[in-house]
């Protein structure tokens, strides 16, 4: 029998990762941004007018990358670049805005802003993967397939959820194989071809012209209307390809040869319509609806012809809330209630052997916040303090991915939660500042308590990826000049040592087992020193 690490562990809480290729990526960034404002006062007889305009521009090579794709000490599939792989990006935004008396001669004052966007980027990815050692494969394969008796695939629940099939001659070839005196050489013989080159080469151009209005249209009540219209371009070019005499690595992940060229062209019109009322000078109620649009697109990494593509996504949000300055300017508080519906959500879901990006048929989330900043007649104490509720779940989800140990392939999850939607989350933020022995600097103490409920971190909502409720602490101490001349800061984070999870998915080639990836790196120290001049 052969050990890759003995010592291995299941504990996904402790930090620790037992790989045989540890993750490694080498990124070169380079960027640049350039706002200018330029005050155009009295234009067309408006008093108060500012253009501003926001030049972008980003380019990110990828140099090098080494991921264990499937995330064991087993040295059995390796997922790398064959070539750098760069993403450019160029982004332009010119707006105009302004406060006027009238709204052309209607109306009372008008807040206005109208302005126009471009982006274009361009992106080249060309990936590599390979079976590291065809015996060490073979071996986690009819592994996981002895803990799925009764099943004729490795993987007993085939299809989006629960991983992919693999045939059952594969399984007896590779149980033939492991049995037989020349196994060792057999194996090295075909490994040689158990390989697929990923191609992904993509090109993005999109342009909107978006404004909004703000009007008194009646004595402190103001009317609000908005409109983004814009186009959105996608060409892609996608490829999967492996040897002729590649057997077992298809089978595996899931890959067949393609050739793809794609492209997608998607108008997006996105309106919106409110009223906002101002009693008095230090309180406001408002009522809004907008519909909001989010652009749909390509999987990256195409190991077949399945899923490549993803479709927009469109949601209309309706929400009213009140804001006001209370008790002599000293208690500062928002609350608003929310209600979105969704069409065909955008969720990230393990497909078997890579995340993909599918559409949900429908969601709705609806609930309520509420946030507070309080100055007490205590000058030294501030506090800050939000809480919020949300009711997320799929209005229809009949075909959504079900978990690895199920014996279907799908499930429905109408009127279930969405992943990554906690009910509850409070936030307490206590702060006090103390004067030092000069009046030049002086000390501040915050302090920091977060708690989120439960919830689920993958969209099969399979009970092992249920992160239950926690509570986080932090605290901060700060000593520096009024004037910011210096400062020092040090941070404790993760008082208590609470260890959260923020993903959990099924592993490649052995569904039934998991991978985590935890939010938090325990408990830490954190400290700064600051000099201005």
């Amino acid at each position: 029998m052969q050990q890759f690490d003995p010592q291995v562990e299941t504990d996904p809480l402790n930090e620790l990762v037992s790989s045989n290729v540890p993750a490694f990526a080498k990124v070169e960034t380079r960027s640049a941004q350039a706002n200018i404002e330029y005050p155009l006062n009295g234009w067309l007889g408006v008093p108060t007018v500012d253009l501003t305009s926001i030049s972008g521009y980003a380019r990110t090579t990828t140099i090098e990358r080494d991921i264990d794709f499937n995330f064991s000490p087993v040295p059995a599939l390796l997922y790398t670049l064959q070539e750098p792989s760069p993403y450019e990006q160029y982004s332009q935004e010119l707006r105009v805005s302004g406060l006027a008396d009238s709204l052309f001669g209607l109306f009372g004052e008008t807040e206005f802003i109208l302005g126009a966007y471009y982006f274009d980027a361009d992106s080249f990815n060309n990936e590599f993967i390979e079976i590291e050692d065809l015996g060490a494969l073979a071996g986690l394969v009819l592994a996981n397939q002895a803990d799925n008796p009764g099943s004729g695939d490795v993987v007993p629940t085939p299809g989006l959820g629960g991983g992919i099939p693999i045939p059952p001659a594969v399984v007896d070839a590779l149980t033939q194989i492991v049995m037989s005196p020349l196994a060792a050489e057999i194996f090295a013989a075909q490994g040689q071809n158990e390989n697929v080159l990923l191609t992904l080469s993509q090109q993005q151009r999109s342009m909107a012209l978006f404004g909004q209005v703000t009007t008194e249209i009646l004595k402190d009540l103001h009317a609000i209307v908005g409109l983004r219209v814009g186009r959105e371009d996608k060409d892609a070019y996608l490829t999967s390809t492996a040897p002729d005499g590649a057997i077992f690595i298809p089978a595996v992940i899931g890959q067949s040869n393609h050739q793809s060229s794609l492209s997608r062209s998607e108008d997006e019109v996105s309106p919106k319509l409110g009223l906002r009322y101002d009693m008095g000078r230090r309180a406001s109620t408002y009522a809004i609806w907008a519909r909001g649009f989010k652009s749909g697109g390509f999987n990256g990494i195409p190991l077949n012809d399945e899923n490549l593509e993803f479709e927009p996504e469109r949601a209309d949000s309706y929400e009213v809330g009140f804001k006001a300055r209370l008790l002599n300017n000293t208690l500062h508080t928002n609350i608003a209630i929310f209600h979105t519906d969704f069409e065909n959500l955008q969720v990230s879901t393990f497909t078997g052997s890579e995340l993909s990006v599918l559409n949900a048929a429908a969601a709705r989330t609806r609930g309520s916040e509420a946030d507070l900043r309080w100055l007490p007649p205590i000058r030294a104490f501030e506090l800050d303090a939000s809480v919020g509720y949300t009711d997320a779940y799929y209005t229809s989800y009949p075909n959504a991915p079900a978990p690895a140990f199920s014996d279907d392939s799908s499930q429905d999850l109408t009127g279930q939660t969405l992943q990554n939607a906690p009910k509850w989350s409070v936030s307490v933020l206590p702060k006090l500042l103390l004067p030092g022995f000069s009046p030049s600097w002086g000390i501040i103490v915050n302090l920091e308590a977060l708690y989120t409920s439960e919830r689920y971190l993958d969209v099969d909502l399979d009970p092992a990826t249920l992160q239950d409720d926690t509570i986080t602490y932090n605290a901060r101490l700060s000593v520096g000049a009024v004037d910011r001349a210096w400062g020092l800061t040090v941070s404790l984070q993760n008082i208590t040592d609470e260890r959260v999870l923020s993903q959990v998915t099924d592993l490649a080639v052995a569904p039934g087992n998991y991978g985590a990836v935890t939010t938090t790196v325990g408990r830490s120290v954190y400290g700064a020193l600051s000099f201005e001049f």
